[in-house]
C-alpha cells in the first residue's frame, strides 16, 4: 500500500500523458510544498513499481523535480531490460548532466545492442562535458559505423558530442 504523498506523486505522474511540458512542470512543482527528500523517496518508491509506462513518466517527474538529484534515482535505468527505459535514462542523464553518470553512459555507448541508446548515451556524454571521455568517444567512432534511426551515423554523433565537450555547444559556429 502507498502512503499519502507516493499516491499524491502517482497521482501527479499519471496525468503525464495527456498534459504538455509546461503542465507537466506545473503538476511537479506543485509537489514543492512537500519535504523535498519526502517527494524524491516517493519517486524512487513509483520507480520500482507500475508497468513500463507509468515508470517512464517518472523518470520524467523526478528531473522535473529536482535535476541536481536526479541521476542517483535514475543511473539504475541505464542498465534495464527495456530498450525504451534505458534510452530515456540516457536521455534524461543528459538533460542532469551530472558527471556521476559517466561511466553508465560511456558503458551504453560503447555496448548498448540499440544504435539508438548508442547514440543518445554518446550524446549525453556530450552534455556532461568530461573531457576525459574524449579517447573513449573516439575509440567509439573508428570501430562502430552504425546508422541510427534518424539516418545520423555514429562516428558524427560522436564528433557532436566531442564539440560538445570542447565547445560547451553541440555545433560549431557558422
Amino acid at each position: 500500500m502507498l502512503d499519502d504523498l507516493t499516491t499524491i506523486v502517482a497521482t501527479a505522474v499519471r496525468a503525464f500523458p495527456d498534459k504538455t511540458g509546461k503542465e507537466r512542470s506545473a503538476l511537479i512543482n506543485g509537489l514543492h510544498s512537500y519535504d523535498s527528500d519526502a517527494v524524491l523517496k516517493a519517486m524512487e518508491t513509483l520507480l520500482h513499481n507500475g508497468d513500463e509506462d507509468f515508470r517512464y513518466f517518472v523518470m520524467e517527474a523526478v528531473v522535473r523535480f529536482d535535476v541536481s538529484r536526479a541521476a542517483a534515482l535514475l543511473l539504475p535505468f541505464v542498465d534495464d531490460p527495456s530498450d525504451r527505459l534505458r534510452y530515456h535514462a540516457c536521455g534524461l542523464l543528459g538533460d542532469c548532466a551530472d558527471p556521476s553518470a559517466t561511466t553508465a553512459l560511456l558503458r551504453r555507448a560503447q555496448s548498448d545492442p540499440d544504435v539508438d541508446i548508442r547514440a543518445l548515451a554518446i550524446f549525453s556524454l556530450g552534455k556532461i562535458g568530461d573531457a576525459s571521455t574524449i579517447p573513449a568517444l573516439e575509440a567509439i567512432a573508428a570501430t562502430d559505423d552504425a546508422v541510427d534511426s534518424h539516418s545520423f551515423p555514429i562516428p558524427s554523433t560522436v564528433q557532436i558530442a566531442i564539440n560538445y565537450i570542447r565547445t560547451g555547444t553541440p555545433y560549431p559556429p557558422e
